[in-house]
């Protein structure tokens, strides 16, 4: 179909974090699709549109996009298709406050790879499951067990791209479970997959993991190098990470500033915004010395 090539650049687009240019593909592709009244088409360019609204942080077109997705591979009976739209439709839910309706679109997606026999899709849904894990049910232990599943499938086929995405849970959760060497081992192998790739977003998150790192092992200046750098590449792609919105990025700022002192915090902050992304990377590999 014509509209295949729109979506398949639009997507690439999407994975490189140039987001701007991937909506503006992907609503090519999906107003091409509806003009030619192609059903698979619009659902498809519709949910990866919504993807591309989440990551932008418009999460009422995220969620209207990934309804009406849903809705059509409901209706084509397409299952892998729709396990993959639950899984979006609950990724917005979780950062609009229902971890509820979240928990469940994760577990029907699971369900529904399970049976289809879907590796891939199973150890993606496993992970979103483990994320509800850690973060909703307050259980980092059935969480690491998900996400070392998770992480088996992926190295299994090979997959670095989904690879980097279990390890950076799986080190969230060592750090939850106070295994800080564990825990940046992970953080840091997900960032060299991430470097490799040219994946700013990913990037973003490991060094948001970093920071936390950083900061719990007694390193202020490190977390708000590391801090001003995640801030300086997250910006001009526009990528919405709830970890850097403005209430927890304050939150984060203004701890740093009482625990170094204004003059200090804003040298380490300046000293991360000044960085490339790839400087950054260099920059969370270099071992600070722990707080005595």
């Amino acid at each position: 179909m014509r509209t295949q090539p729109l979506r398949w650049t639009g997507e690439l687009a999407l994975v490189q974090g140039e987001y701007a240019e991937a909506k503006r593909l992907l609503e090519e592709a999906l107003d091409l699709s509806r003009e030619l009244m192609d059903r698979p088409g619009m659902a498809g360019a519709g949910a990866s549109l919504g993807f591309t609204a989440w990551a932008q942080g418009d999460y009422a077109r995220a969620r209207a996009l990934s309804e009406e997705s849903l809705r059509t591979w409901q209706q084509l009976g397409d299952d892998r298709e729709v396990a993959g739209v639950l899984r979006l439709r609950g990724i917005v839910a979780a950062l609009e406050g229902d971890p509820v309706f979240t928990r469940s679109h994760f577990e029907k997606s699971l369900e529904i790879e399970r049976r289809l026999g879907n590796k891939p899709g199973v150890a993606t849904a496993l992970r979103q499951v483990g994320i509800t894990d850690s973060i909703n049910r307050g259980e980092p232990e059935a969480a690491r067990i998900r996400f070392q599943e998770s992480l088996a499938i992926h190295r299994e086929r090979g997959d670095i791209n989904e690879t980097r995405f279990a390890l950076i849970h799986l080190g969230h959760v060592a750090h939850q479970q106070g295994d800080y060497e564990q825990a940046r081992a992970l953080l840091l192998e997900s960032l060299a997959i991430c470097r490799r790739l040219g994946d700013k977003r990913l990037i973003v998150e490991c060094l948001a993991g970093l920071v936390d790192l950083a900061r719990d092992q007694g390193q202020p200046e490190r977390a708000a190098r590391l801090l001003g750098a995640a801030e300086a590449i997250r910006q001009p792609i526009g990528f919405a990470f709830w970890k850097l919105n403005d209430e927890n990025l304050s939150i984060q700022v203004r701890a740093l500033q009482e625990a170094l002192g204004e003059a200090l915090f804003t040298a380490a902050w300046e000293a991360g915004r000044s960085m490339t992304w790839r400087q950054a990377v260099d920059a969370a590999n270099s071992s600070d010395p722990p707080a005595r």
